[in-house]
Formats: structure tokens, C-alpha cells, sequence
């Protein structure tokens, strides 16, 4: 018995429907933003608790919006919370809604109506036993579909499980989508068969989880994802959906196996072949001449079918601009999307990136960007058809776009 006067203390493994003043303790390791109805007042909010490395459960929420986005902020992953006198509901795995709602071994569903902060408590016990729980997996890390496989696909699938160690952490981006302004950052993983997966993470929670991770070191395995295909990056990228778990470091030999492997490769291969637009630019050491670069580019060329990101790199190059066309037949300015820069082709006004909300809109949002050829040589050889484009043209040419000649000329 809890000291709380007529409320029972119960496992999620003893859980009956007949059970009416049940203290329920656990872990949050997964929730969804709260969602609002029509009437703009009436609120559904779900999240996913923990007690025990084979019990988990849903918890479904219904109150006011200012009731459930106070409680949304006030509790996060990783929280050891009390749930008092829940309603316990056979879960029906047929149920619609069921289908935006993670995988867990409890065959009950924790329902709490007309929920106020009372009924949800941070556990004032310890919380060492619930911690550990956070790196134990909802499925089976054998279960996970290989980056290279994701990328060998070249086609949307949902529901998948992925698996890798943390690459690249990009900066958070605040982007207009089809539901307001969200703001979103792009990590990238790798794993034994392939160098990059973009992933992006769109909850405000997990955002800033992402924000102490360690490159090279922090593993993580992520249940139903949606895996596509990104114009925006040319590149297959994955996102968490309200279904997926992410699981930080967890208990397995696949981790270490993982970790060790990239011990193995060594900290310059590692960084040699990324060519990612979230790198930091600061970041590149390898330094090459062109007839290396060139060299690089036919040993890729070789290899065959290879994936995207696997025909990337990076390298700082000295050399000088031995052609410049300002005044010839080339394009000199290319026209973006303001909201989410994605590259207009023809000087459309139809933006093709899936997750902006202009997508497939007329739109007047668009803005003018320099887009330029240039040649490239030093004592080894040239690089032709290099572009050099957006604020670093401007950098270079010291004049925008509005107010140079060219743009007046030409677009």
C-alpha cells in the first residue's frame, strides 16, 4: 500500500481492468506533442511509460490545451512520474488509433480523463532502478534495416528500425511548415555498411537530448522511423514519427560492436569522408591538391553502385580562379524558396520540398541567390564546373544580388 490514503501501488505486469485506485510509477521514455480538436480547447496527449525491462505501456491524456501543453512541458523523457487512479483499458489492437501510437508489450492502455496536474506527480522516491531502463530497447536490435540498405532502396518506407552511432550533430533550424513555424535538427548517423543517414528530429524534447550527445560515441536505436527520399539533400533521410522510441547507448553487444568498429577506422577516415551541408566547416584537416581530388573521384567512380553520401568528401584545396564567367551564356543567379532554401528549378515559383508548407503552391516567397561557374587550378591540374553560389558569392564579389548589374541583365 502507497501512504497515500485508498491508492494501491501496482507493477504494469499486474495490471487488471477491474483495478480503480491503481498508483502506477515508471519511466517516460517516449511522447508525442499534445494534439488539439477542432473547438481549439479539447486535448489529447500520449506518452509512453516504463517499469520494468519487459513492461511498457501508453498513457492517453484528455483534458484542456492549457492543462495538457503545461503538463507536456513539465515532464520530459527520462522523468519518473506517479499516475494516480488511471483508467485501465483492454488495448485494442485494431483501434486506429493505435497506428500513431508506439509498440508495447502491455496489453492495457492507461487512460486519464479530464487529467489535471494532480493526477500526473514526479516520483519523489529514488529513481537509479528507472534510469537504467532507459537503455534498454522496445525490439530487437537484430530487427534494424541497415543504412546501406536505406540508401540501396531509394524508396519511402515506414515503420522501420534503424540503428547506428551519432556522426554529426547540425545546428537547430527554424522552418515554416504545413502547421506554423516548428524548429528542427538534422543529425546524421553511420553504421557498418554505409557512412551517413540523415535523420531529422522535429520534437522540441528530443532536440534537446540531441544536444549532449558525443560524436563517435553515442549510439542510438530508433523504432518506426519513416525513411524517403529528400530533394532537399539529394539523399534518402529518416524521421521519428509518433510511433518511434528512441533508445540512447543501449545495453548490447551491437553497441559495442559498433563503437569498436569506429575506433577501428580511426578519427581522420572518419572525418575524411564527410561531405555533409550540416559539417562545420571548421572541422575539415584533409588537405588535397586537385590531381588528388581527381584521383579520389575516379577511385569512386570504380567502386560502382555506391550510395550518395558514400561519393562524398571533403578537403581544403589552395588554388586560384583561372575562369570566372560573368558575361557569358552560364546562369549567374538561381532562385530559392525563402522559407526552406530549396533550389527552384527554371525560376519556378512552385517549391518541390516535401516539408514545406509551399509545396506545390504558387508562391511569391522566393529569393535570388548568386549560382556561378568557376575553374579552379594549381600546379597538379584544373577542376572545372565548380559553383560557387549564395552568401559566400557575395562574400567573394563584395555586392548582393538586388543591387548588382548582373541580376538586372540577366534574370
Amino acid at each position: 500500500m502507497d501512504s497515500d490514503a485508498g491508492l494501491q501501488r501496482v507493477q504494469l505486469s499486474a495490471l487488471t481492468p477491474d483495478l480503480t485506485n491503481a498508483l502506477i510509477v515508471g519511466i517516460i521514455i517516449a511522447k508525442q506533442e499534445p494534439r488539439v480538436f477542432g473547438d481549439g480547447q479539447s486535448a489529447v496527449w500520449n506518452f509512453t511509460l516504463r517499469d520494468s525491462p519487459l513492461y511498457y505501456i501508453n498513457t492517453t491524456c484528455w483534458g484542456t490545451k492549457e492543462v495538457l501543453s503545461e503538463l507536456n512541458e513539465a515532464y520530459s523523457v527520462g522523468d519518473v512520474v506517479n499516475i494516480i487512479s488511471p483508467q485501465i483499458e483492454i488495448r485494442k489492437t485494431q483501434d486506429p488509433g493505435e497506428q500513431f501510437r508506439p509498440m508495447v508489450t502491455s496489453p492495457y492502455t492507461l487512460i486519464l480523463n479530464d487529467v489535471t496536474c494532480m493526477r500526473i506527480l514526479k516520483h519523489e522516491g529514488t529513481w537509479n532502478p528507472y534510469l537504467n531502463l532507459l537503455h534498454y530497447t522496445t525490439k530487437p536490435i537484430a530487427g534494424a534495416i541497415t543504412i546501406a540498405d536505406i540508401h540501396n532502396f531509394k524508396r519511402k518506407m515506414d515503420g522501420v528500425d534503424i540503428f547506428g552511432i551519432i556522426r554529426l550533430v547540425g545546428k537547430i533550424r527554424t522552418v515554416t511548415t504545413r502547421i506554423g513555424v516548428r524548429q528542427v535538427r538534422e543529425i546524421v548517423i553511420m553504421d557498418h555498411t554505409s557512412s551517413a543517414l540523415r535523420v531529422n528530429c522535429w520534437d522540441p524534447n528530443l532536440i534537446s537530448r540531441t544536444g549532449t550527445w558525443k560524436i563517435s560515441k553515442t549510439v542510438v536505436f530508433i523504432t518506426d522511423v519513416r525513411c524517403e527520399w529528400s530533394d532537399f539533400s539529394s539523399s534518402m533521410t529518416a524521421t521519428l514519427t509518433s510511433r518511434s522510441i528512441l533508445t540512447e547507448d543501449p545495453v548490447s553487444i551491437e553497441t559495442e560492436n559498433l563503437r569498436n568498429y569506429v575506433k577501428r577506422i580511426g578519427p581522420l577516415s572518419f572525418m575524411d569522408s564527410t561531405a555533409l551541408s550540416v559539417q562545420d566547416v571548421s572541422s575539415i584537416q584533409n588537405v588535397m591538391n586537385i590531381h588528388q581530388v581527381l584521383d579520389r573521384v575516379d577511385s569512386i567512380k570504380s567502386l560502382g553502385n555506391v550510395s550518395f553520401e558514400e561519393k562524398q568528401f571533403t578537403a581544403l584545396l589552395y588554388a586560384v580562379v583561372t575562369h570566372l564567367d560573368l558575361d557569358g551564356l552560364n546562369r549567374l543567379v538561381a532562385t530559392k524558396c525563402s522559407r526552406c532554401d530549396s533550389l527552384l528549378e527554371n525560376n519556378s515559383h512552385l517549391c518541390s520540398n516535401n516539408e514545406c508548407n509551399q509545396t506545390g503552391q504558387e508562391s511569391t516567397n522566393v529569393v535570388a541567390a548568386f549560382d556561378l561557374r568557376l575553374m579552379l587550378s594549381d600546379h597538379t591540374g584544373s577542376l572545372t564546373n565548380c559553383r560557387l553560389s549564395g552568401a559566400t558569392a557575395e562574400k567573394v564579389l563584395n555586392c548582393s544580388v538586388l543591387t548588382n548589374t548582373f541580376y538586372k541583365q540577366y534574370y
